[in-house]
């Protein structure tokens, strides 16, 4: 053999040695502690990590054995979250140019274990403090998702609340992940069974929840939900159709505490359009949608039944396709509410074209939930406007009683043109404390009628 022959070979082996030397690094025992190392920093939870190795060629695979993510020192369990296996592929490309690009992440049985406490808290609090920019959330998104065989565990004492939800990609997910979701458990000793598909874009800040069909108890449940973050202003789509739903039972919506209920005594409180007009303003930076269909809705310690909601908020407007539900029967028949039209703030004052229908309609009932007090029944018919000018009305009739304000009220109003001025031509009768309302007024903002400073607080105000 030649001298330069000799060179060469002598080169080849010292580049394979590097080599071997380098794969028995990489997979090591002191590499595995390293990962550990990091991946504890990062996530301000010891991780355990079983046994690691390499898949060596184009692409590049890491393999993590049994990883383990503990638990907060609170929780009764120690793991948060146990991987059967972890495979990770990289494209070697980026990665000799120093950047990191995950093609494909499979996950094989992942558990995760959720726990939330009676304040509210939960395990996974500490995870979520300092959102990562949208940079570092595409670093760690993959080109392709596939899980098989995973399982989330769901707990609240408080609540009473047991889920185990089963969830899997179907086949290999690309771009946006998609799931399938079963689960099963118990809410307030009620049993519940549901399935869903699921869809998440992390760069795009989007997904939705499809096809969910689900069991409460008695009741059946079925609907969909798609949000997206990503848009110039967040958007929620939300369809819900079933037999009852008890937003008590799952502590979705208590009923008012006693300083909330109380009658407030401030006598401001009669501007009750800036109050709807304030709550409506802060919906200008949300656009949403709205389908619901309840036989029967309980809330609050009260109860609707054959409950239908169309409606949708854009741009600060609420607008209201179709608004039908029904209060308790008593003795003289049915109480029901019918509305369509819309409701905006403009320039802190309440703009509105509305019509709604009203059989003896409870109003204390069916708001108390929000903390409004005694507000009183409502019966009749309303067509209105209300624009700069003042109030538009349209063939309206309502009887009115507050007997907590000592007021009862019998109206019927009409807009009419009077000199070539728009006015308001109201015919009624009433009282309203102690003293009579007038029985006839034509005005353009009907100034002959006495002051009424209802107190009627809006929540937040």
């Amino acid at each position: 053999m030649g001298k330069r022959a000799k060179i060469v070979a002598i080169a080849l082996g010292m580049l394979v040695g590097l080599g071997v030397a380098a794969v028995l690094f990489l997979e090591s025992a002191w590499m595995r502690g390293w990962l550990e190392d990091q991946a504890s920093e990062q996530l301000g939870r010891r991780v355990e990590i079983a046994d690691h190795g390499i898949r060596w060629g184009l692409p590049l695979t890491l393999e993590l054995d049994e990883v383990r993510i503990a638990n907060p020192d609170w929780a009764e369990t120690p793991d948060l979250a146990r991987i059967d296996q972890l495979a990770i592929t990289l494209d070697v490309g980026r990665l000799l140019r120093g950047e990191i690009e995950l093609e494909r992440v499979a996950l094989q049985r992942p558990e995760l274990l959720v726990l939330r406490r009676d304040d509210g808290s939960t395990n996974l609090d500490d995870l979520m403090d300092g959102e990562p920019t949208q940079e570092q959330e595409a670093l760690l998104w993959p080109e392709v998702f596939v899980i098989e065989q995973g399982a989330l565990s769901f707990r609240d004492e408080g609540q009473a609340i047991a889920l185990e939800v089963a969830f899997e990609t179907p086949g290999e997910s690309t771009g946006a992940l998609s799931l399938r979701l079963q689960g099963e458990g118990e809410v307030q000793q009620d049993d519940v069974q549901f399935q869903a598909g699921a869809q998440f874009d992390i760069e795009e800040r989007r997904g939705a929840v499809e096809d969910f069909v689900g069991q409460l108890g008695d009741s059946r449940l079925e609907g969909a939900l798609a949000f997206d973050l990503g848009a110039e202003s967040p958007q929620l789509a939300v369809r819900l159709h079933g037999d009852t739903l008890d937003l008590d039972r799952l502590g979705l919506m208590p009923g008012p505490d006693e300083e909330d209920a109380a009658q407030p005594d401030d006598p401001e409180a009669g501007e009750w359009d800036r109050g709807l007009a304030q709550v409506l303003a802060e919906l200008e930076a949300i656009e949403a949608e709205l389908d619901l269909a309840l036989e029967r809705l309980h809330y609050g310690g009260q109860s609707l039944h054959d409950l239908e909601a169309q409606a949708a908020v854009s741009q600060g407007r609420l607008t209201i396709e179709r608004l039908q539900a029904y209060q308790a029967t008593d003795e003289e028949g049915a109480r029901s509410l019918w509305a369509q039209g819309w409701l905006e703030s403009q320039d802190g004052r309440l703009a509105a074209d509305l019509s709604a229908r009203f059989e003896r309609i409870d109003l204390t009932a069916a708001l108390a939930p929000f903390g409004l007090g005694e507000i009183g029944t409502l019966d009749g018919e309303l067509n209105l406007q209300r624009v700069e000018e003042g109030l538009v009305f349209d063939d309206t009739r309502l009887d009115y009683e507050a007997p907590q304000w000592e007021l009862s009220l019998s109206l019927r109003a009409d807009s009419v043109e009077r000199e070539g001025e728009p006015r308001v031509h109201l015919v009624g009768d009433g009282r309203y404390a102690g003293e009579p309302l007038p029985s006839t007024c034509t005005s353009g903002r009907c100034s002959t009628l006495p002051t009424m400073r209802l107190p009627i607080r809006w929540p937040g105000s």
